[in-house]
């Protein structure tokens, strides 16, 4: 929830946090991620907030690629996370 509200989380934080996701099932990390997403762009578009529309929606194609790359491939999943929380 912080990662939508407040654009200024801290690198370090956001590497944290990959380090915490990476423990736990990442997939079902990503999946609610996604559809926390996807509520926040529902409301973006009922307040007309288009500058956060277009965060949420770039953020939202990341989270679908890396759970792609989770799920089709052998890569290293705490980096395949951090580049996802780096990104948004």
């Amino acid at each position: 929830e912080k990662l939508f509200q407040d654009e200024d989380v801290a690198i370090s934080e956001r590497l944290v946090l990959a380090e915490s996701i990476t423990r736990n099932h990442p997939e079902e990390w990503i999946k609610q991620y996604i559809l926390s997403a996807r509520l926040h762009m529902l409301q973006a578009v009922e307040n007309n907030n288009l500058s956060f529309l277009k965060r949420i929606s770039m953020s939202l194609i990341t989270a679908q690629e890396t759970y792609q790359m989770l799920t089709t491939t052998n890569g290293n999943q705490r980096l395949i996370v951090e580049r996802l929380l780096l990104s948004i």
